[in-house]
């Protein structure tokens, strides 16, 4: 009987991917895994792994850094694009 671990590679990639918990639970119980989101989160922080996050182009990092800089927004306001 399969479990989450022997699905760590795949899983991992998919949560990279931006795979939501319940595409990845729902990944897990086409292949006859049942287990819970608890679970996942459990298994993703022992294996390191973190959610992917949306890689900024160099053009995106200039801009911030010049709202910060000459405007003197905070990093909230630059959120909300004040």
């Amino acid at each position: 009987m399969a479990t989450i671990d022997d699905y760590q590679q795949q899983l991992t990639e998919m949560r990279r991917n931006g795979f939501t918990s319940r595409q990845l639970l729902q990944f897990l119980e086409d292949n006859n895994v049942l287990t819970s989101e608890r679970t996942l989160h459990r298994r993703f922080s022992a294996w390191a792994v973190k959610k992917n996050a949306v890689p900024l182009t160099d053009d995106q990092i200039t801009q911030v850094k010049d709202l910060y800089r000459y405007r003197l927004l905070s990093d909230t306001e630059i959120a909300l694009g004040r």
